[in-house]
């Protein structure tokens, strides 16, 4: 079994301790990501005075929107580098193609 990293860290100015299998820098780069979405949050007028669970529902459907444009961007790469890949197949078969058809004339 992997061992369990243990790492305090400071999110929306308190300290939690985070447990898991990941290196401490991630876990560290996780609160900073937090840290940084609650600073964006509360640049919002209004986010404030909203209850705290309207302030976690918000927080959370921010982290979530994040997540799901960066899956499309993911998405749309690795469905590039795809359409690159059936490209330069394509150009490596022509090659292949024209270099056994200029030994064939060579031949003749």
């Amino acid at each position: 079994m992997d061992k369990k990293n243990y790492v305090d860290v400071i999110i929306d100015d308190k300290v939690y301790t985070l447990a898991g299998g990941e290196a401490e820098g991630y876990m560290q780069g996780v609160a900073a990501y937090l840290n940084s979405k609650f600073a964006e949050m509360k640049q919002y007028p209004g986010y404030k005075r909203q209850p705290g669970d309207v302030k976690q529902l918000l927080m959370l459907l921010n982290v979530a929107d994040d997540y799901f444009k960066m899956k499309q961007r993911a998405e749309e790469a690795e469905e590039k580098l795809e359409r690159r890949e059936a490209e330069i197949y394509g150009l490596k078969h022509d090659l292949v193609s024209l270099r056994m058809e200029m030994e064939k004339q060579r031949e003749e």
